[in-house]
């Protein structure tokens, strides 16, 4: 092809057609500039598709992410609302034992059942930070969107993370080792010390507790056994507090979870 031309401008040339020349080497130019074009384009459209495609591939990511952390936030609201009936009882069973009513056996099964620890919630910002990174985020057209992804990874699921609600649980974890220790059997355990969330399995029923003998409680003063009462009453606060701020980032990936489905026409029932 190259060949082709350079023969028809030497001939042009040849001809001492000066003004023709002029015009087909414009020509040239012109079909050259036009190919370089046309090339771009069609690079910039392959471009712009892989762009697309990658970027409804990671929106499909954080979908399934959004799930995850709507049925994890309701796994772990729903097992710190038990503890918090568990600890009401528990403050029943001392307020009884204030009161001069036997509710020893029921303080270490509470204690124990309900006071080992708390349930908390870790999102999965995975796909978000894979958007962020690539820089796919700017190709985004809905700026509504953009705002509403930033505001629940980089706002909303870091004030669950923040917020801890361990302060007032270690509180009240000392305040019981101050009062509760077990006696009795060799085999059982020595001291209130000894307890952690490894002393029992996931599957460990709580209620061999009732069956223990020789379980007695320390003869604290009442004074003391009120600040046991405050010390659950604080931990409560701070699980009810925590739990909606789950709520807050569960209503809030439901809602996020829907506008992108709907952005990206992404049928729910085929998705799941």
């Amino acid at each position: 092809m190259i060949s082709f031309f350079r023969k028809i401008r030497q001939k042009l040339l040849s001809q001492n057609k000066v003004t023709q020349y002029l015009v087909y080497a414009i020509g040239e130019i012109f079909l050259v500039v036009m190919g370089i074009l046309i090339a771009l384009q069609v690079n910039n459209w392959n471009e712009h598709r892989k762009a697309q495609s990658q970027e409804l591939s990671t929106m499909k990511e954080i979908i399934e992410n959004l799930k995850y952390d709507i049925l994890r936030s309701q796994g772990n609201s729903a097992m710190n609302l038990d503890r918090l009936v568990g600890l009401d009882s528990l403050r029943i069973a001392i307020s009884n034992t204030i009161e001069a009513k036997d509710e020893t056996k029921y303080i270490y099964y509470f204690a124990l059942k309900y006071g080992q620890d708390y349930s908390q919630v870790t999102l999965n910002r995975t796909a978000y930070d894979q958007l962020i990174n690539s820089g796919t985020i700017q190709l985004i057209d809905n700026r509504q969107l953009v705002q509403d992804l930033s505001d629940y990874y980089e706002r909303k699921s870091f004030a669950v993370l923040d917020y801890d609600p361990g302060e007032g649980f270690v509180d009240m974890k000392n305040m019981q080792k101050k009062f509760i220790q077990f006696r009795g059997l060799d085999t059982y355990i020595q001291s209130f010390d000894s307890i952690n969330d490894s002393s029992f399995e996931p599957g460990y029923d709580y209620s061999d507790l009732l069956q223990q003998k020789d379980l007695q409680l320390l003869q604290p003063d009442e004074l003391k056994l009120d600040d046991y009462l405050n010390e659950i009453a604080h931990f409560q606060i701070d699980l009810k507090t925590y739990n909606f701020y789950i709520s807050w980032a569960k209503e809030s990936a439901e809602k996020l979870l829907e506008d992108i489905e709907k952005e990206y026409k992404i049928d729910h029932d085929q998705n799941n």
